[in-house]
């Protein structure tokens, strides 16, 4: 059943309405879930993050704030599952920030075909990238000790400085890993909002 734009935003909004019975769990899903993909990612030692993808998943259907919430909820329980090391919570406004950028984007009818797609991911790839790297430089002092701390380590023997290698080095890791996040959430936003012009 094909819906109008009118009609997608009055689906959103009645969504909302049923909160928290829907969105309270929701976001509780969305969590977890970034928890185990997380976990996984670690576990098998893929040198991507794959902490986000169900952050777009809540933010693209529920709003940027939802979003929010749920990026630096997914960080604070990916704290608590690794130990408390005091590294993955000080991110979380990280992931925070992709919640709130998928759900601008998706709210203003920026996520919607496959240009949008290309948009969404080079967006949160250099958003990450940035304030990741500014945080490990101002909080870790540049090393945070996963994967991506060996590309910057190589990029600064080639005389770069260091904001630029630490930059530099989350680029790719951060485009590969936001092109599989965007994708599940592009997927389902499709899933809950199916637009007359599709």
């Amino acid at each position: 059943m094909q819906r109008t734009d009118s009609s997608v935003i009055m689906l959103r909004a009645r969504v909302l309405e049923r909160s928290p019975a829907v969105v309270g769990p929701a976001v509780l899903a969305a969590i977890l879930l970034n928890g185990l993909t997380s976990w996984v990612n670690t576990t098998l030692s893929i040198p991507l993050f794959l902490d986000t993808i169900f952050t777009l998943v809540a933010a693209v259907i529920f709003g940027p704030v939802v979003g929010a919430i749920t990026g630096i909820g997914s960080n604070l329980f990916q704290e608590l599952i690794f130990g408390l090391t005091g590294t993955n919570w000080q991110f979380g406004i990280v992931n925070a920030a992709s919640g709130v950028i998928m759900g601008v984007l998706a709210s203003r009818g920026l996520f919607r075909n496959g240009a949008h797609i290309v948009i969404a991911t080079l967006a949160l790839t250099l958003s990450n990238a940035f304030l990741g790297t500014l945080v490990a430089l101002f909080v870790f002092g540049g090393a945070t000790g996963i994967a991506v701390d060996y590309i910057s380590m190589g990029l600064l023997l080639t005389g770069k400085p260091m904001f630029w290698a630490a930059f530099l080095a989350r680029v790719p890791v951060n485009l590969v890993d936001k092109a599989i996040s965007v994708l599940v959430a592009f997927y389902a936003y499709r899933a809950v909002f199916v637009h007359a012009d599709d």
